[in-house]
């Protein structure tokens, strides 16, 4: 039978894609599928304090680049001592409202709840949880009234966005951390762990704040 370029051509083609089949499938292991591993928000028994998430490294600089101000430290010009800032420090219009909306919903939603009420899956509608978490504090400021924060003079319905920034960024100061002793889930430095781990842009951190202050003023309708 003469072979004319024509199915020479077709030969080669079905060749090549039964090859590439071949190669697709033969990659294809569930060993990678079914290896341990963590979601985000879990806890983990292979840390010391039992949660998967790590805190940044010391001495970690911004990929975006580090300039020591009040939008980087939400501190008055950017001294780690000075007052906290009272206003957010970036321009607010809808675009960046849109984004804290969408960066709540995607980082804080889970533990603070769609609707700010401190109902989040992982921290649970009335007390622990999966993670083992407190109860979020609220953003309906009549639930914040009087609840004094930690070490600083202002109450939480009065705490300024530099006090939010700086919760997201490091946590809330425990109290009762020996720093003499490991850190451990009996002896954690923060009482809350920072987002900043996951929220790594600075501006985004800004936005969740303008959206938690609209949420604040304006509370969404509650089921």
């Amino acid at each position: 039978m003469q072979v004319t370029k024509t199915s020479l051509r077709r030969m080669v083609a079905r060749i090549m894609v039964l090859g590439l089949f071949a190669i697709i499938f033969s990659a294809c292991h569930l060993e990678m599928y079914d290896q341990p591993k963590n979601n985000a928000l879990t806890a983990s028994d292979f840390f010391s304090n039992g949660s998967s998430a790590r805190p940044l490294i010391d001495g970690t600089v911004s990929r975006t680049g580090l300039k020591i101000d009040a939008r980087t430290t939400g501190r008055e010009n950017g001294d780690p001592i000075a007052a906290y800032v009272t206003t957010n420090p970036i321009t607010i219009d809808e675009a960046v409202m849109a984004r804290g909306q969408a960066r709540y919903k995607i980082y804080c939603a889970s533990c603070h709840g769609e609707k700010g009420n401190g109902k989040g899956p992982a921290a649970g509608p009335i007390s622990k949880g999966g993670l083992g978490l407190k109860v979020p504090a609220l953003f309906y400021v009549d639930q914040l009234t009087g609840k004094a924060v930690t070490n600083e003079t202002f109450t939480l319905d009065q705490a300024p966005d530099g006090y939010y920034f700086s919760t997201i960024t490091h946590g809330v100061p425990n109290t009762k951390y020996d720093p003499t002793k490991p850190q451990t889930a009996d002896n954690p430095k923060y009482t809350m762990f920072p987002a900043a781990f996951r929220i790594q842009n600075i501006d985004d951190r800004w936005a969740i704040i303008a959206y938690i202050r609209e949420m604040q003023n304006n509370p969404p309708a509650q089921k």
